[in-house]
């Protein structure tokens, strides 16, 4: 019953403006890659992605509990059961301001701000420059870590009528 579902998601998201092994949620495409790489290596595996207007794929951003809910429910019941590995996000520590954090869409977390954006932090948390989330079976918060460090990742990328994997 998993593999009709899984199998029913990709049609119908390949029909939305994603491409083939993509899933469609809220105007963008994901694509889980379960392949360990380093955050630097990741984000240029999914910039190989892109549309025909030249907007790249690139790391996750979940910028909303509705968002973050959606790619918890995603990897629970699509890739893993229960996942137990983090998967990187792309969002980045500012060397100069450990204040700021700036996810690859541009979009920037500022903890010192009366307007920070979505945060979805364990405690005590973040201290490194990268940040990764791990989904599992007890919640799904987000976490430090190396930026070297291989792991597990999604890219995303908008939805369209023309997109395609750039070689």
């Amino acid at each position: 019953m998993k593999a009709i579902l899984v199998l029913f998601s990709l049609v119908v998201a390949a029909s939305a403006g994603c491409p083939p092994f993509w899933v469609q949620f809220r105007g963008q495409c994901y694509k889980y890659v379960n392949k360990p790489l380093t955050k630097l290596a990741a984000s240029e595996y999914c910039s190989r992605y892109g549309s025909c207007d030249g907007e790249l794929a690139r790391l996750l951003s979940i910028e909303s509990l509705q968002k973050d809910n959606y790619m918890h429910l995603l990897l629970s019941d699509y890739v893993m059961e229960p996942p137990t590995f983090p998967i990187w996000l792309g969002l980045t520590q500012d060397p100069q301001n450990q204040d700021l954090w700036m996810w690859e869409s541009g979009n920037i977390i500022d903890s010192q701000s009366n307007r920070p954006g979505y945060t979805n932090w364990a405690n005590n948390q973040p201290g490194e420059a990268c940040a990764r989330t791990f989904p599992n079976e007890f919640g799904h918060t987000w976490r430090e870590v190396p930026c070297d460090r291989e792991l597990r990742f999604v890219c995303e990328m908008p939805a369209g009528d023309e997109l395609q994997p750039l070689f």
